[in-house]
Parts: C-alpha cells; structure tokens; sequence
C-alpha cells in the first residue's frame, strides 16, 4: 500500500473513482492494476491511497489517470516491489 499526496483539495472522479493505476514490471511481463483505497470524490490527509499485490519483485511503471478542473491528466512513477 502506498499514498500519493496532491496539493489539490478535490478531484473530478473519473468512472466511480478518484483515479485509476495501472503498470507493468520493468523487465518482465506481468501487469498490475491498482485499486484506490478512498471512494470517490474524497481525499484522505491529501492523498490517494492505492492497494496491490505485485506479480514479481522488482522495479514497476505505474501509470495513473486523474481529471482535475474538468482536465484529464497521466503522471507516471517507478516503484520498488519488494
């Protein structure tokens, strides 16, 4: 489990949710999609807090999707599984 902090107060929730995550490992195969841990429109302390089970360890591309103001908007992380 990991958070995500936003300087942003709210977010336009997308399909039911704040955001959604998904990634891939690095130098492998397997494939991840993370769930939020807040329901929509709430932001717990400022973050978004997502839950998953990596396939293997290692080094992972997260990718998530958020709208604020109406915008669309994709950040990217690299996230140790371990």
């Amino acid at each position: 489990m990991f958070t995500i902090r936003t300087p942003v107060e709210k977010l336009d929730p997308r399909p039911g949710a704040n955001g959604h995550m998904t990634g891939s490992h690095t130098m492998l195969l397997p494939a991840t999609h993370l769930h939020l841990v807040e329901s929509a429109g709430t932001l717990i302390d400022g973050g978004l807090t997502f839950c998953s089970v990596f396939a293997e360890r290692g080094e992972y591309r997260l990718f998530l999707e958020f709208s604020h103001g109406g915008r669309p908007h994709t950040a990217v992380f690299t996230v140790a599984a371990g």
